[in-house]
């Protein structure tokens, strides 16, 4: 149902942990209640990632690579400046295509900043 009707792809990793979390009941389903409570959170979730996005560079719409930098530092415990400015590089290379961004070579739009967070890519930092 997520994939063929919301175009949502997830591992089965990460299934197993969403009906972990969200399955009260512990009868192996999604109850409405149970979704709703999950996209609640999805929610909540959705708007902190706004607020990262904002307070990292991205108030007109577009994160550069400076600020994806500065994130990686911050946030996700780069060692240093040049591991922090390397990884920015590589991920708006990879993810600058999702969504429109001013300068596609060199930053991304929340969207790009969005899948760049919930890659395996971003695993390795």
């Amino acid at each position: 149902f997520l994939e063929d009707v919301l175009h949502i792809d997830l591992t089965t990793n990460t299934m197993n942990q969403i009906m972990k979390e969200h399955d009260v009941s512990k009868d192996g389903k999604l109850d409405y209640k149970e979704f709703v409570q999950g996209i609640r959170k999805f929610q909540k979730d959705i708007d902190f990632l706004n607020t990262l996005f904002t307070t990292y560079g991205g108030v007109d719409g577009v994160m550069f690579e400076s600020d994806l930098a500065d994130f990686l530092m911050a946030e996700q415990g780069a060692k240093n400046r040049v591991e922090a400015e390397a990884e920015a590089k590589t991920a708006i290379q990879e993810f600058s295509m999702m969504g429109t961004a001013a300068d596609p070579k060199r930053s991304f739009t929340m969207y790009g900043f969005f899948s760049y967070l919930l890659s395996i890519s971003n695993s390795a930092m």
